[in-house]
């Protein structure tokens, strides 16, 4: 039966916190709405958690085609008009769901609604911040910031993420930043000014959740797409996965995982060497100034 909207879940090994985001999206005052998440061939103990849930929520199993392939699994199953992202690891508040489908029924021309997110450490639960962007970004700004969005903040048109042929699948790392690019070019974006959502971040799992090729193929992506319009976004993106390979590394040798931290070093290394001799300058500066 055809709902407003369907709110799309990825998981994989997301036993630890796919709890907290199906409550979250539970416990939204917005009622017209599916909740689809897709066990993206877990290995852990999801499944069981997700079991646990019955009807109140639609489980697609699937073996692992990643991230990307896990959410174009539920826009192809989705039954509503409107599709709200919300990543396994994330949560939202109060308001997300009716506050985004709101602005979007106000501006029929908008294809996507974005919030702002809190942003806290994923493994302590410390603030790090709020990213509060002031306005709807517009195509220049996509190429020029990292990340421009997170999935946790969007409410999209399930026609128009369909005409945009989904997420890229086989690039986890940009793959939801060339969709909101593909959708810029035929819709207009409408910005929620609230904190809405939280996204999880951290300096674990870099080079395990997103290998350097991984990276590789976004920027082939970028380029062929946009060509010189995309430089900006690949050198961006590059100084970005960099500096969560170098933040990896440092994390896994404070905590004794030498093997794990010495490995997001040599990707490091072989991947973008210039932006540690860049980190190591800055540093240096740093304390000169103290």
């Amino acid at each position: 039966m055809p709902v407003a909207v369907s709110v799309v879940i990825p998981a994989y090994n997301a036993a630890a916190t796919i709890g907290e985001a199906i409550e979250s999206a539970l416990a939204q005052d917005f009622r017209d709405r599916e909740i689809i998440v897709v066990n993206d061939g877990s290995t852990d103990s999801t499944g069981e958690v997700l079991r646990r849930y019955g009807d109140r929520i639609r489980v697609i199993e699937q073996a692992n085609r990643g991230e990307t392939g896990a959410r174009n699994a539920a826009i192809a199953a989705a039954q509503g008009e409107y599709l709200a992202f919300l990543d396994s690891d994330d949560y939202w508040l109060p308001g997300r769901v009716a506050s985004t489908l709101d602005a979007l029924v106000r501006d029929r021309a908008a294809g996507l609604a974005l919030c702002d997110f809190r942003i806290i450490d994923r493994a302590t639960g410390k603030v790090f911040g709020e990213m509060r962007p002031g306005r709807a970004p517009r195509k220049g700004d996509i190429f020029e910031t990292w990340p421009p969005m997170t999935p946790t903040a969007v409410t999209m048109r399930t026609d128009l993420a369909r005409e945009c042929g989904g997420f890229p699948e086989g690039i986890g790392w940009g793959g939801d930043v060339l969709l909101w690019l593909a959708a810029i070019q035929r819709r207009p974006f409408v910005y929620v000014s609230q904190v809405l959502a939280v996204y999880r971040s951290g300096a674990s799992l870099t080079e395990r959740r997103y290998p350097p090729r991984q990276h590789k193929r976004f920027e082939r992506e970028v380029n062929a797409r946009y060509g010189r319009d995309g430089r900006k976004l690949v050198n961006i993106a590059r100084d970005q996965y960099a500096s969560l390979l170098l933040a990896s590394s440092l994390t896994d040798l404070k905590n004794g995982h030498e093997l794990r931290g010495l490995k997001d070093l040599a990707a490091l290394l072989i991947y973008r060497p210039s932006y540690l001799s860049k980190a190591i300058i800055r540093k240096a500066r740093s304390r000169r100034a103290r």
